[in-house]
């Protein structure tokens, strides 16, 4: 069983990843006019996935951290 810092650092590492996520969402965004000139449309379906998966690992390692304090 894993101590109680060993899931504040796996907690910490998640809010981490899922900022990067969230920071990778809005660089696909910010090129997004680009990709449409280009005829690409998925760019958009990529971006949404990256902030869903990027908020939800905020969340959970958020709340990882707290219950182990």
């Amino acid at each position: 069983m894993p101590s109680r810092e060993e899931d504040r650092e796996n907690g910490s590492a998640l809010v981490v990843m899922g900022w990067v996520c969230v920071l990778f969402a809005v660089l696909a965004m910010f090129f997004n006019p680009a990709a449409l000139k280009r005829g690409q449309t998925g760019i958009e379906i990529i971006a949404a996935v990256l902030l869903a998966a990027g908020l939800l690992m905020s969340v959970v390692g958020s709340r990882i951290r707290v219950r182990n304090r």
